[in-house]
């Protein structure tokens, strides 16, 4: 006797998740799916039916091999259609009370009795439905068939009994209230939804439970416990039609007691995001998110059920391989999508500890945002579709499974048959079909998120203390070797884990028209093998440990990101000096990363983004190395021989030209003196900067033309600036901010008012030189023309307006917010001290955003408006402009 209404468990009964589901879901062996049509596994053709006089379908399907008989018995009657009762428990109650004694069968027989047939006899109620089952042994099908007609039809409901068992479910009821799993599954569905009664949980809430009379469960009874609201399955050691035979001699006459269909109130369309927080005794967090879904016999069903296994379900998901595997973040987390009969939640939960609590629910997020934007894998659809299959086959092993199958799937879809319907729904999903239903259900607007917090955190959190501003009490640590090698150290303990960056300068600046995109190279060649590790060893070694090795290279520097568990500091420190000692770049790597590198210059090619901004940094830094591409081009990249990139290797990844940076759970003397006794042997030529012509901004206007076989128009608008230390960084950063996003001005006056664009902004390009601020907008070729009308319009009247108080405020807000969350992340505040380190801004540059950003007002981005948007002197693009 159990309240059900917990997780989808096999995929069989995933399609019935409103039914008996385990809190733990079982995960099917991949090695014992069948790859062949579902369709044999289909129970039409071995089931027959019927449907009485009285309204009760009888099911009977003969198993072969079993020696047992199970009998399921569905009725639809759950906490969802109490009615006027509804909150108080009572189908709960009523399906305990139903064990405890009939007109006939005074309280204790029925249990004696199933004993005696050697018969195992349980009970359990959901949101939609009360189920009775009983195995036996196939002699006794005669007289299990006539004690559950007794149980269903005449149960006495003696008033000691009562008594007793209502303090049994308080006890039960009050348990629950102690389960931070079962609480935050309570809070989330009373969240989640404002009018349907799945608001409500099928325990009840104890005053409205406590309230419940003898006579009240006698009215529920009689009006719910009817025949033609009731589904019974036999299987096993039985002759179906025999079986049926029995099954309704002895039910035949089961009169009907109530005609009247219950119409459940229906759930109005979620329009915003909903969050709960609430204190509990508890030492770990807990976090729910709930998405309204689909119900049971919804096509979209498929879809999702695949998407919560690629998500969260098992070890390969998405959520367990990037929160639990690789940012430890979480200490469990999971996806399941519960269909009930009327639409459902999508609900994923994930506990964690205090110190890592307030990162999940942006860690799943950004899960949630990479199903939207890229397709799942072959792989990861395979798997979630095998584990359907083989969950399909587990879960027919049994008799008893078996009629709870063909039970649930009648009462609730109207077709025994359906589980094998579900198999071939889900079969028939694609990976943009995922994609979409990531879209369609998973939106912010439609979330619901409960939060569980110890007592004593949540005191913390609500204290309005300034724990957002990390950056004031960070410890920094920073010294130069004698090599010249610079190390900053920041202690986060928040996460064991430790980020490290080894920035060098180079990039652009490094490069020539002839070595054109080495640098980029170079960095990805770094991890192509050293003298003693092949490229697996050196990435499946970080892997194997939970960690992870990227490149990079831009316009200024080059480098490495390492991320680790912090008990693998000093592996990764050695494989980190390596790395920049003994790296080897085989021929056959570099035969591959440059063909790899001309793949991405075609692919640059045809984006009409990337060959806009292209042209204008070639116009705009005409002769400088800030004109070259990133990436290379053709030409250069063919050209380009071993002992060149082996002689950039050693020119500048050199101790004078290098600054490491690390952040994470470290103790700061400590990991500088490991960088002290492991980095200070490294020798190299000091720092050398190649010449570099003088950046002038254009004397006058210069506008670019060119065609693409795009549909699409786009326009570039820039202007020579500043370099990035300058402090009228700081007004541009703002500017960008007030101009951007859907609330910016750009979004406002040229999309919303005259929807010419689907696509426009603003971007700053900073640098060691002076760089550049871009305006830019897309549309269709002929909206192109007379929206780039719009946009110099708008850099008109902000030269000659500037912007609002109003405006600068809430971008400075803005900024600050975005600024403080990057500082979360250990591995945005190695590589940001880094750059600042090795661009001359000072390592501790980080600790002073706030407040130069809290220092720019309308007048300071007013004067730098009219110093540097000259209207006489910028760079357009246009790309497929019409009009």
């Amino acid at each position: 006797m159990e309240v059900v209404i917990s997780k989808r468990a096999l995929a069989v009964l995933g399609a019935m998740s409103c039914l008996l589901i385990t809190n733990n879901p079982p995960q099917a062996s991949p090695e014992k799916t069948p790859t062949t049509d579902p369709a044999p596994f289909s129970y039409e053709g071995s089931v027959v039916k019927k449907v009485l006089p009285n309204g009760l379908t009888l099911l009977s399907r003969e198993e072969a091999g079993s020696s047992l008989v199970s009998v399921e018995l569905k009725i639809r009657a759950g906490s969802a259609l109490e009615d006027e009762y509804t909150g108080s428990g009572i189908s709960h109650l009523v399906e305990h009370m139903v064990f405890k004694g009939t007109k006939s069968r005074p309280p204790g027989r029925i249990e004696e009795e199933a004993k005696s047939y050697g018969a195992f006899l349980n009970g359990a109620t959901s949101y939609d439905e009360t189920s009775f089952h009983i195995t036996a042994q196939p002699a006794y099908l005669s007289k299990i068939l006539g004690l559950l007609r007794d149980m269903a039809e005449n149960a006495s409901f003696p008033e000691e009994e009562l008594k007793k068992e209502k303090d049994v479910i308080i006890g039960e009821l009050r348990l629950s209230q102690d389960s931070p799993g079962k609480e935050i599954s309570r809070l989330l569905f009373e969240a989640a939804y404002l009018a349907h009664p799945y608001k409500y949980p099928p325990i009840g809430y104890e005053d409205r439970f406590r309230g419940l009379k003898r006579q009240d469960l006698l009215t529920y009874y009689n009006r719910m416990y009817s025949p033609n609201r009731m589904v019974l399955a036999i299987v096993g050691d039985v002759d179906r039609d025999a079986s049926l035979q029995m099954a309704e001699e002895v039910f035949g006459d089961f009169k009907r007691n109530d005609y009247r269909p219950i119409v459940t109130q229906q759930e109005p369309q979620q329009i915003s995001k909903r969050i709960l927080e609430k204190p509990f005794e508890t030492n770990l967090a807990y976090i729910s998110m709930g998405y309204h879904s689909t119900s049971i016999l919804d096509e979209d069903l498929f879809k999702l059920d695949l998407l919560a296994i690629i998500l969260g379900q098992g070890d390969s998901s998405r959520l367990n391989n990037a929160l639990l595997k690789a940012d430890r973040l979480v200490y469990s987390i999971s996806a399941y999508n519960y269909t009930p009969q009327d639409p459902g939640l999508f609900i994923i939960t994930a506990s964690s500890g205090t110190e890592t609590f307030e990162r999940v629910e942006g860690a799943v997020r950004g899960q949630i945002t990479r199903l939207k934007a890229e397709p799942v894998s072959d792989e990861e659809l395979s798997r979630a579709k095998k584990i359907v299959l083989s969950g399909y086959i587990s879960s027919r092993q049994t008799t008893r499974e078996v009629a709870q199958d063909l039970a649930a799937s009648e009462l609730m879809t109207g077709s025994f048959d359906f589980s094998s319907r579900y198999v071939k729904g889900v079969e028939s999903v694609t990976k943009d079909d995922i994609r979409e239903a990531a879209r369609k259900f998973l939106r912010d607007d439609n979330a619901t998120v409960v939060k569980l917090y110890p007592k004593a955190e949540f005191r913390r959190k609500g204290s309005g203390s300034e724990k957002g501003k990390v950056q004031a009490e960070a410890v920094l640590k920073k010294e130069r070797l004698p090599n010249g090698l610079r190390v900053i150290v920041r202690e986060d303990r928040k996460i064991p884990m430790v980020s490290i960056t080894a920035a060098m300068r180079g990039g652009l600046l490094a490069e020539d028209s002839g070595t054109n995109g080495i640098s980029r190279l170079a960095s990805r060649l770094l991890l192509k093998g050293t003298s003693r590790r092949s490229e697996a060893e050196i990435s499946g070694s970080l892997e194997s440990l939970g960690g992870s090795i990227e490149p990079f290279s831009g316009s200024n520097s080059f480098g490495l990101n390492l991320r680790c568990m912090k008990g693998d500091l000093d592996f990764s420190l050695s494989l980190l000096k390596e790395i920049l000692t003994e790296s080897v770049f085989p021929e056959e790597e570099i035969e591959k990363e440059k063909a790899l590198a001309l793949a991405e210059i075609e692919n640059e090619e045809d984006d009409i983004f990337e060959k806009g901004v292209n042209l204008f940094r070639k116009t705009l830094f005409k002769g400088h190395q800030y004109a070259l591409r990133v990436t290379g081009e053709p030409k250069s990249i063919e050209r380009l021989k071993r002992e060149e990139i082996v002689d950039f290797y050693k020119r500048w990844c050199a101790p004078g030209n290098t600054v490491i940076a690390i952040s994470g759970d470290v103790d700061s003397e400590a990991v500088t003196e490991k960088i002290r006794a492991g980095f200070s042997d490294i020798t190299g030529d000091g720092l050398h900067l190649p010449p570099r012509a003088e950046a002038k901004a254009p004397s006058s206007r210069e506008t670019v033309k060119l065609r693409m076989d795009k549909a699409q128009g786009l326009v570039i608008i820039g202007y020579r600036t500043i370099p990035i230390d300058d402090p009228d960084r700081y007004a541009f950063e703002v500017l960008a901010s007030a101009l951007s996003g859907s609330s910016g001005r750009l979004f406002s006056d040229i999309r919303n008012k005259k929807g010419l664009t689907y696509s426009l902004g603003v971007s700053q390009g900073l640098g060691i030189d002076p760089g550049y601020f871009l305006f830019y907008l897309a549309a269709d070729r002929e909206k192109s023309g007379p929206a780039r009308g719009l946009l110099l319009d708008e850099i008109n009247k902000l030269t000659s307006k500037g912007v609002s108080k109003s405006e600068v405020d809430l971008a400075k807000r803005e900024l600050v917010t975005l600024n403080r969350s990057k500082l979360e992340a250990n591995e945005s505040v190695s590589f940001q001290m880094s750059l600042d380190e090795l661009y001359g801004l000072g390592y501790d540059n980080i600790l002073h955003y706030d407040a130069r950003i809290d220092a720019v007002t309308a007048q300071d981005i007013e004067r730098v408006v009219k110093l540097y948007f000259d209207p006489q002197s910028y760079v357009e693009v246009d790309i497929n402009q019409e009009g």
